[in-house]
C-alpha cells in the first residue's frame, strides 16, 4: 500500500520531531553498509592520499616459553604474531602448508578493528617496500577481514595493509617454524 504524500505542515513537523528521537546506527553497522558500496564509490571518486601508519609488535609466540602458552601453545602448530596500530590489531599465523618444496609456508590471519574493504600486500625481504616494487602476493581481505596466503618461501617478508584511506605497514617477520624474532627495523 502506498502512503499518501504529506501535505499538512503540522503533520510534517510531527514526523520531523519524531525522527529526531531515533538513535544512530552503531558504528560497526555503518562501516559494514559503507563497505557494500565501496566498489561503486571507488569507481566514481578518485582515491585520495593514503595516511601511512606503522604497527608495532604486541605479541610473538616465538619468544614465549612453551609452558606459558598452555595447551594451545603447541610449537609444531606454527607461530603467531599480534601487531597493533591506531584502531586496528593484526593477528598473523605462520604454519606449514601444502606448498611445493621450498615454498611450504602458509600465512593467515585477520584484521581486528573497524571493518571495511581492504587488501594485504606481501613483499619478500626485510627492506621497506619501494613505491615501484611489485608485491609477491596481493590478497583482498575477506568478509570478516581475514586472509590466507599459501605457498610462501621461508625467510623475511613485509606486510602492508591497505584499509580504506590507511596504509598500515608492519615490521618485517620471518616465515618458517622455529625462526627467530622479527627482524629489527
Amino acid at each position: 500500500m502506498k502512503t499518501p504524500p504529506v501535505t499538512d505542515t503540522r503533520e510534517l513537523e510531527g514526523l520531523l520531531r519524531d525522527s529526531a528521537g531515533l538513535q544512530d546506527a552503531p558504528e560497526h553497522v555503518i562501516w559494514r553498509a559503507e563497505s557494500l558500496w565501496a566498489p561503486a564509490r571507488a569507481a566514481a571518486v578518485p582515491p585520495g592520499p593514503l595516511r601511512r601508519l606503522l604497527a608495532h609488535l604486541s605479541f610473538d609466540s616465538g619468544g614465549a616459553a612453551g609452558l606459558a602458552l598452555g595447551l594451545r601453545g603447541d610449537e609444531a602448530a606454527g607461530r603467531q604474531w599480534l601487531f597493533t596500530s591506531e584502531a586496528h590489531d593484526f593477528d598473523l599465523r605462520c604454519e606449514a602448508g601444502d606448498g611445493p618444496p621450498g615454498q611450504p609456508w602458509r600465512l593467515s590471519g585477520q584484521v581486528l578493528g573497524p571493518e571495511g574493504p581492504g587488501e594485504l600486500l606481501l613483499f619478500t625481504g626485510a627492506a621497506e617496500p619501494q613505491p615501484a616494487q611489485a608485491p609477491l602476493r596481493r590478497v583482498a581481505l575477506g568478509e570478516l577481514s581475514d586472509f590466507r596466503c599459501d605457498g610462501l618461501p621461508a625467510g623475511p617478508c613485509r606486510l602492508v595493509f591497505l584499509l580504506g584511506e590507511l596504509r598500515v605497514e608492519l615490521p618485517p617477520i620471518e616465515l618458517g617454524l622455529g625462526a627467530g624474532p622479527p627482524a629489527a627495523t
